[in-house]
């Protein structure tokens, strides 16, 4: 058992009053408290007595406030170890940074470790968090472009069908003479930030990455925060696959009405999930000039799980005949209990992808790892010669050795790994792939 707080009070939208983050815990339950990683809530009001910054030299009036990210776990019981190693703020400069925790400050990058968790709770068991961060010169977007880019950044709005507003960042190159041809980035499964942000691997911003690359080539580059990540509607729960790429189609045509974007010249990119995304979107958008899938799926959720397990299963040569069925069995149930559960996971479990990218008539550029042990590397064979069988003539598939599902360098390829890894920023020559392919699509 544990508590998903994705919804509790404050964890994710506006700025929130400093403490008003909180979970209310039973006392003496045992489950663990999953928080996943999302925006907090930072107190705005004040810079709290800090007189400036020596490094940088900048003027309490001119340090603001800034969201702050982190990822973190906090398991009842008779101690509490929380490590926050990935806490820091979206910008490239901080000058200050706090931890509270029940009105006590922390600093470091671990919190709380070896508290006891009675003292920490109290008899109240409330436990209230914030995270507050300072950065110099007033630069409190972290989507900004940086200093010295060929292109800027615009903080935007999309509307979906639905009425759900979806927040997000558009750069567009500085040094074009007309309309920019642009691409719209799909992210994977999960609740993400519009960079793809994932903590927990460390700083790793794929989307950020690519619309950097692109924007120095000349085409601008939406991307969008998740339903309910950041100032993004939440939109009702249960959203499926199929409901993000409703989003995905406003996006597309929020781009088409835009005077300084070429509609004619449009393209999508989608990572994952988003590789699902992606052919949704363009099986139904003709005008679409380009798709690119990076480790998208060829097979339906249940068959990529059970995939999967049988990987772990042959890279465990220890376990017996009896251990490796009952692996089987019990992961039949979980999927049989989530799928109860989760309309997303039930609905994904059994949609198969094939059918629909038959349906693209866009080139397409299938990017694949070969050490993905997330998606195995012959579903970009299975996913171009489904497209070429149905009369698609420009397909492209480019696998690269030693990459993973990230599409970070790595050998082994395990997930559980990739925090180790000595890189986590995407290989450059998937990105000097993707964007030659781009700018030869699309044009600049």
């Amino acid at each position: 058992m544990s508590f998903d707080l994705s919804s509790a009070p404050g964890s994710v939208g506006a700025p929130v009053a400093r403490g008003a983050f909180y979970t209310r815990l039973q006392a003496g339950c045992r489950a663990p408290l999953r928080l996943p990683h999302r925006q907090i809530g930072l107190a705005a009001a004040d810079n709290n007595g800090y007189a400036g910054c020596g490094p940088c030299g900048a003027s309490a009036a001119n340090l603001r406030p800034v969201m702050a990210r982190a990822e973190h776990e906090l398991t009842p019981g008779s101690q509490v170890s929380a490590t926050l190693e990935r806490y820091k703020p979206l910008q490239r400069r901080v000058c200050k940074s706090e931890i509270v925790v029940n009105d006590a400050a922390w600093s470091g990058g671990t919190l709380l470790k070896g508290i006891a968790w009675d003292r920490l709770l109290g008899r109240t068991g409330i436990l209230t968090l914030s995270l507050t961060a300072l950065t110099a010169c007033g630069e409190s977007d972290p989507y900004s472009a940086p200093r010295g880019a060929s292109y800027v950044a615009e903080e935007v709005t999309v509307i979906t069908a639905s009425g759900l507003a979806l927040k997000g960042t558009l750069t567009l190159p500085t040094d074009t003479d007309g309309p920019s041809a642009a691409a719209v980035t799909i992210t994977g499964s999960g609740s993400q930030d519009r960079d793809e942000y994932m903590p927990h691997v460390g700083e790793y911003r794929p989307f950020r990455q690519i619309a950097d690359t692109l924007g120095t080539r000349g085409i601008a580059v939406l991307r969008l925060d998740d339903r309910g990540v950041n100032d993004s509607d939440p939109g009702p729960p249960g959203a499926t696959s199929a409901d993000v790429a409703e989003d995905m189609r406003a996006a597309v045509e929020y781009l088409r009405a835009r005077p300084d974007i070429d509609g004619s010249r449009l393209a999508l990119v989608g990572h994952s999930e988003g590789g699902v995304i992606a052919p949704m979107v363009a099986a139904t958008d003709t005008m679409l000039a380009a798709v690119v899938l990076l480790a998208g799926p060829a097979y339906t959720l249940e068959r990529v799980g059970g995939t999967f397990l049988e990987a772990v299963i042959a890279r465990t040569p220890t376990l017996s005949e009896a251990e490796a069925a009952d692996m089987r069995r019990q992961a039949a149930r979980a999927r049989a209990r989530r799928a109860e559960e989760d309309p997303w996971f039930r609905a994904a479990s059994v949609y198969d992808p094939l059918p629909t990218i038959r349906k693209v008539r866009a080139p397409v550029l299938l990017l694949q790892g070969d050490t993905d042990t997330q998606i195995t590397p012959e579903q970009a064979d299975t996913l171009a010669a489904a497209l070429r069988q149905a009369g698609n003539q420009d397909v492209t598939v480019a696998r690269f050795p030693e990459t993973n599902h990230l599409f970070l360098e790595d050998k082994d390829g395990r997930a559980s790994l990739y925090k180790g890894l000595p890189s986590h920023r995407v290989r450059g020559d998937v990105l000097g792939t993707l964007v030659d392919w781009l700018v030869d699509r699309l044009g600049t």
